[in-house]
């Protein structure tokens, strides 16, 4: 395991790898990124990884969405895991993090899949199989950083978190973008159910079922939800089949919601 050197409030180090807090379209007055690799997620959020990684010290790590690779080279940085499954939609290869894989010699420990649509469940079911078959097929970590559209969140939600251990971490990131008070550019996030009714759902399933669901810890930037010791099928796992009458009632009112259009 590595720890972070920060060079500036963009810029950081592990070991010989460089990294670079940056948005998906950089601006113009940014420096050129050279050898860094991309990461989008920023300071505070990449110091409460290592933060959980040192405490949870996860052997088996699950990551949805993998863009511009930094996040997935970084966590095999800074954790001990014996694999780390990363997974995205486009089939394209993410040439940065394949080049990183090569170069430090971890593809035994790193596996990547492209072409992967997180709201397919017979595709997440291959995944499992392919990268955790032979170590069991339990989860430590499970990390969702793709779409962060409700309907899409929701299925890998329910097919994946039986799959984590008891006491596992499920991190869903940028879960609050709906409340920033302006309609999203991409026409597949307006008039939407906003990702924030699951993130309700799941805080209201630890009130109803704390087995299912131990602890939700929830700010701004992500929500952690603790998997109870409940044994849970992922073929038939449904967040929403663990509410009372009351949190059911308070559900059905906030499903009606939907995100800004312009």
């Amino acid at each position: 395991m590595s720890r972070l050197t920060w060079t500036s409030e963009r810029d950081f180090t592990v070991g010989a790898v460089a990294y670079r807090v940056t948005n998906p379209h950089p601006d113009e007055g940014d420096a050129p990124l050279g050898d860094a690799l991309m990461i989008l997620k920023p300071r505070d959020v990449i110091e409460r990884y290592e933060a959980l990684i040192a405490t949870d010290q996860p052997r088996t790590v699950l990551e949805l969405g993998i863009f511009a690779g930094g996040s997935t080279a970084l966590l095999s940085q800074i954790s001990d895991a014996e694999r780390l499954v990363a997974l995205d939609f486009t089939s394209r290869p993410c040439e940065p993090l394949e080049r990183f894989i090569a170069t430090q010699g971890t593809a035994d420990r790193v596996r990547t899949f492209y072409g992967i649509d997180q709201a397919n469940t017979a595709q997440l079911d291959e995944v499992m199989a392919a990268g955790f078959g032979e170590l069991g097929g339990s989860i430590d970590l499970i990390i969702d950083d793709a779409s962060h559209l409700e309907a899409q969140t929701r299925a890998s939600f329910n097919r994946l978190f039986p799959y984590l251990r008891p006491g596992g971490a499920y991190v869903i990131e940028d879960w609050s973008w709906p409340h920033q008070g302006l309609p999203h550019p991409d026409r597949r996030y307006q008039d939407a159910v906003p990702l924030s009714v699951l993130v309700c759902e799941l805080v209201l399933a630890a009130a109803c079922r704390p087995n299912v669901i131990a602890q939700v810890i929830i700010d701004d930037q992500w929500a952690l939800i603790r998997r109870g010791p409940a044994d849970l099928n992922p073929e038939r796992f449904d967040i929403s089949s663990y509410f009372d009458a009351l949190a059911a009632e308070m559900v059905d009112r906030m499903s009606r919601a939907r995100t800004l259009s312009p």
